[in-house]
């Protein structure tokens, strides 16, 4: 099974490092493939991908201007098609994952057997001390 994982970028420099190392840090079971794709949505920087150190096959698409979320994302999604990806995962880009997370939600949408799955993390716990100013 392939499986991209879309992340709409957007200023987010000091967020996308500890995001990368938690999908570098992901388990994922034999029989699934996966690639990273980061549709760059804020083109003043490219993101900093360190934290991968080529630990998985990523593709950066740059957009010409700032087009939103939304647009973002079907940008990203788009590209999994074309690499054909069996289910696609989005994630925002302050997301840190738990080391089985992506696996279980990749397992879970191939059960379901729609043409191409696609699905989001639901943010389950927060403290309002943690969360961030919008990205302006």
């Amino acid at each position: 099974m392939k499986v991209s994982v879309v992340i709409p970028f957007y200023k987010g420099h000091d967020f996308l490092p500890a995001c990368l190392l938690s999908l570098r840090q992901s388990k994922w079971p034999g029989h699934m493939v996966w690639n990273l794709v980061i549709v760059d949505n804020c083109p003043i920087g490219p993101p900093d991908l360190s934290a991968l150190a080529n630990a998985m096959e990523v593709q950066v698409i740059t957009t010409r201007k700032a087009i939103g979320v939304g647009r973002a994302c079907n940008v990203g999604v788009s590209e999994a098609v074309k690499r054909s990806a069996d289910v696609v995962v989005i994630l925002n880009q302050d997301t840190k994952v738990g080391a089985h997370t992506l696996a279980r939600m990749a397992s879970f949408l191939e059960e379901q057997k729609h043409p191409l799955p696609v699905a989001a993390p639901l943010l389950y716990e927060y403290a309002s001390d943690l969360l961030y100013p919008p990205f302006v």
